[in-house]
This record gives C-alpha cells, structure tokens and sequence, in this order.
C-alpha cells in the first residue's frame, strides 16, 4: 500500500514538473507572468514615448504609417506627382523668376537676417505657390556652426533617394546649386528636412527626411530616411 502512495506521488510530481516545463513563464518588473498574463501586459503597455504620449506598439504602429505618408506627401504632393520631371523643372523656375527671397541683404548670423532666413522664407514662398519646398541643412561633419548652410531643394526626379533626383536652390541668388559650388562644399552632411514649427523670426523647428554624406572626393551616401518605400 505504502510503495502505491509513492509511485502515485513520484507521478503527480512528474506531471506537476513536466506541466511546469511546458508552461513559459517571464519576469516583467520582479513580477512572474505566464503566457496568457505576459500577452496581456504587452497589448497594454505603452513602451514609445512620442512627443510627451505614451504609446502602445500598436498606436505607435499607427503613428509611424501616418508619419511616413505625411512625408510622402510633404516631396511628392498629389499634384506634382502628375507632372513630368521637366515641367516640375520649368514650374521650378518660373517661381524663382518673380520670388523676391533673394532680393534681400544677407547679414552675418546673430543677426537680422542668416542664411536659414533665406531658407525658411524660400520654403513658405515655394508653398504658397504649389512647389514643395524643403528646408536644406548643409553641414560639416563635425557640426561648426560657423561653417554649416541653409539652402533649398525639390524633388524632381521620381526617387527621392537619389542625390540627382533633387533640384537644389541658393535662396540668396536663385541659382540651381551642385556639389562642389560654395552651397555644397564637399566633405558635408546634408539634411533635407521640413519644418514643423517656426517659434521665432530667425529659428525654425525641422523634421528630417533624408540625409546624405558627401564624401572628399564628391561621392554621395545615402545616411538614412524618414519618408518610406
């Protein structure tokens, strides 16, 4: 009778442990979780912190989509998708003839009016007038700040990941600039950005879309984006 009560014993703790084995268990915050427990803490947590919201991976999911078309359609709005690069050239072009950034007097920064002035106003004429202008950040790669620019650029070509694809503007002139000119000195980072808020006369907040490093010997590297295939 006594080894029957063993034998039943030793199979209850077997099967007590091989349930045990099977069932995963986590440790979230010193607190043990099993698998039902663990799905529910993550369809409810919020781990992305966005602009002061918490987000779950859900929500943030959502967010990132939204994110990715705004700036879809920030470079290639509707109505410029439907026109060819030449005439998005020519659209270009005309704008500048009669846009009046230019005719400004240019002042050293601290002052009235810097090179990201011109940008910042070439960018809100350009809208006005139905060219998507970007806000253009040409930097050092050490980021002095004395030597950094503000410029302009549209989108012309169809992929925005090519350096070519873009038509780069000299707010101060209404030049179409290249690599090598005094607005893209080689050895720089640029910066093709939007601005989301502008909290001063002479600051602007910006968001960045794409960026690339321009190499000593003038060779162009995609960084990263923001906008999405």
């Amino acid at each position: 009778m006594r080894k029957t009560n063993v034998v039943v014993v030793i199979l209850l703790l077997g099967l007590l442990i091989g349930s045990l084995m099977a069932t995963h268990y986590y440790l979230v915050n010193g607190v043990t979780m099993n698998e039902e427990e663990y799905q529910k803490y993550k369809a409810n947590r919020k781990p992305y912190l966005v602009d002061g919201v918490a987000m779950s991976e859900a929500e943030y999911q959502e967010w990132e989509s939204y994110k990715v078309a705004e700036n879809k359609s920030h470079i290639m709005p509707d109505y410029w998708r439907e026109l060819g690069e030449e005439e998005r050239i020519k659209r270009i072009e005309t704008f500048l003839a009669t846009d009046k950034t230019d005719e400004h007097r240019y002042t050293s920064s601290g002052q009235r009016r810097s090179c990201g002035c011109f940008s910042a106003e070439l960018y809100k004429a350009g809208y006005d007038h139905d060219i998507p202008v970007c806000f253009v950040k040409v930097m050092t790669k050490d980021n002095n700040s004395h030597e950094n620019h503000g410029i302009n650029a549209v989108l012309i070509g169809e992929d925005y990941t090519h350096f070519s694809s873009w038509y780069f503007i000299e707010p101060q002139t209404d030049e179409r600039v290249q690599i090598e000119s005094w607005s893209i000195p080689k050895d720089r980072i640029v910066h093709i950005t939007r601005i989301i808020d502008s909290p001063g006369d002479r600051y602007v907040a910006t968001e960045t879309l794409i960026s690339y490093e321009i190499s000593n010997d003038g060779d162009v590297s995609l960084l990263g984006e923001a906008i999405g295939r």
